[in-house]
């Protein structure tokens, strides 16, 4: 009788990768269950291992939980770019503390919308866009942010200032009532004017 293994055979364990031994039912590893065949029993021992229970391996890494949302983790580069942004918000007010004001003014909706589309696109594409991808995304959010803040600063401006002179103008020196109407109205005028550029500018990119 030939007991010479077919050379088609797998000579290694299909879980683990180790060497199997010729006559042992698991393998010495990960106690996998297989059968060595002999010759004249290929096709049954073949069916045999196929056909075999899977027993677990204890040294496999453990799945991860399926039941766990795992979409809004904090990654670690996204805490380095907002710690950077802190960082350089802190160094301004060292130097010129009402530009540091207005840059955190502007940082702060700068990056919720960055953080938005990060979200959004990760939900989209399945990855986590790069480093660069989100300083990019940052850089047009400061961008649109910036476009906004100017359009509601000329509104206001263009209605409060032509108001308070005629205020002026029409009561001399007695014109308090008339400057804060001035102002009231202007602030409404900035409202609608940021209203309609964040309906057409916020959704940008996405």
């Amino acid at each position: 009788m030939d007991t010479t293994v077919p050379s088609d055979l797998p000579t290694t364990c299909p879980e683990c990768g180790a060497a199997l031994v010729p006559g042992a039912a698991r393998c010495w590893l990960c106690a996998l269950r297989h059968e060595r065949p002999i010759a004249g029993d290929h096709v049954a021992a073949t069916q045999s291992l196929q056909e075999s229970p899977v027993a677990p391996n204890p040294y496999a890494s453990p799945a991860p939980p399926t039941d766990v949302h795992l979409n809004r983790t904090f990654s670690l580069s996204t805490m380095f770019l907002w710690t950077t942004l802190v960082a350089v918000v802190m160094g301004v007010a060292g130097v010129a503390p009402g530009l540091a004001i207005l840059l955190a003014i502007l940082s702060l909706p700068a990056a919720l919308r960055t953080i938005g589309m990060v979200g959004r696109r990760t939900r989209q594409s399945g990855r986590s866009p790069t480093v660069g991808e989100k300083v990019e995304l940052f850089a047009a959010s400061l961008g649109i942010v910036f476009v906004i803040f100017i359009g509601a600063a000329a509104a206001f401006t263009a209605t409060c200032f032509p108001l308070g002179l005629a205020g002026f103008a029409a009561n001399g020196e007695n014109m308090s009532g008339a400057f804060i109407i001035a102002i009231l109205v202007g602030i409404v005028a900035g409202a609608i004017a940021a209203y309609f550029l964040i309906r057409a500018l916020w959704r940008t990119g996405n």
